[in-house]
């Protein structure tokens, strides 16, 4: 079985009585987390025999968030309430959170209490890619299972990030800014908020007299020279401004429109 450590771990909690009330599954993005819980959760609810029938199990509940940009505290009530109502089964409930990073302020205090106070016989397994974005008195709440990539799994990440780098700077080359914003709305945000973040500093780097080998973005020198051109020392910093409040909005969960956000950026730097 893949993951074959983490799911003994489980087993062995199990088969001893000492199954924590909440699991933490931390590892990099399409490791096969959920893929985990979904197993774990078939192993440990009763009656719950075909995997593809899973979610109908009345002691699961999965936390969906419609909204893609956080998890709201509505959703958290609905969980409360289901965590603390009797087992259909007279066993275990499990409650499965993907991405629980995006739980947003209101939610992540609404949820601290719920884990604070643990119901008898229930199990909550959650799931992110990104720990720290978490506030460090809900991740000292739970016991961390981590899931550490593979090497292919990295040459797999490196190469994935190199296209997204490319794609940013194949959006920085064109003149129509909207038409730039358009072509990289895919993306996560964040990772293209970071790649302009690397280009502004290697412009800060060129304008204080760096070399190109001392460049983050060194094989781009093209587009770099471009926009130095027509970006002076202040217009720069301006920008890199933009980028950290547009970074502490992310982090506060903000729900951000994010074509209009990249059109902003955008012409930002046209202006």
């Amino acid at each position: 079985m893949i993951h074959t450590e983490q799911w003994q771990q489980i087993q062995q909690a199990k088969a001893l009585g000492r199954l924590p009330p909440a699991l933490l599954l931390t590892g990099m993005k399409g490791i096969g987390k959920l893929d985990f819980a979904r197993a774990v959760a078939q192993s440990l609810l009763a009656q719950a025999t075909q995997l593809k029938d899973l979610e109908s199990h009345p002691d699961l509940l999965i936390v969906k968030h419609e909204d893609a940009a956080q998890i709201k505290i509505e959703q958290i009530r609905a969980l409360t309430d289901f965590v603390y109502q009797t087992s259909w089964t007279a066993g275990l409930r499990i409650v499965i959170m993907p991405d629980v990073h995006l739980l947003n302020a209101n939610a992540a205090n609404a949820f601290l209490k719920t884990l604070e106070e643990p119901a008898p016989s229930v199990l909550f397994l959650l799931i992110t890619h990104k720990p720290t974005l978490l506030p460090a008195t809900l991740r000292s709440r739970c016991q961390q299972l981590r899931f550490p990539a593979s090497s292919e799994m990295l040459a797999q990440l490196q190469q994935a990030q190199q296209g997204i780098r490319q794609a940013v700077f194949s959006a920085l080359s064109l003149q129509d800014p909207l038409a730039a914003a358009a072509s990289i709305q895919t993306l996560e945000l964040e990772e293209i908020v970071a790649i302009l973040m690397n280009v502004m500093l290697d412009l800060l780097r060129l304008q204080a007299g760096a070399s190109v080998m001392q460049l983050t973005n060194q094989e781009q020198m093209l587009i770099l020279s471009a926009l130095q051109s027509k970006l002076n020392m202040q217009s720069v910093l301006d920008y890199v401004a933009v980028l950290e409040e547009l970074q502490r909005d992310l982090s506060r969960k903000i729900n951000l429109n994010k074509l209009l956000t990249l059109e902003r950026l955008f012409i930002h730097l046209c202006s």
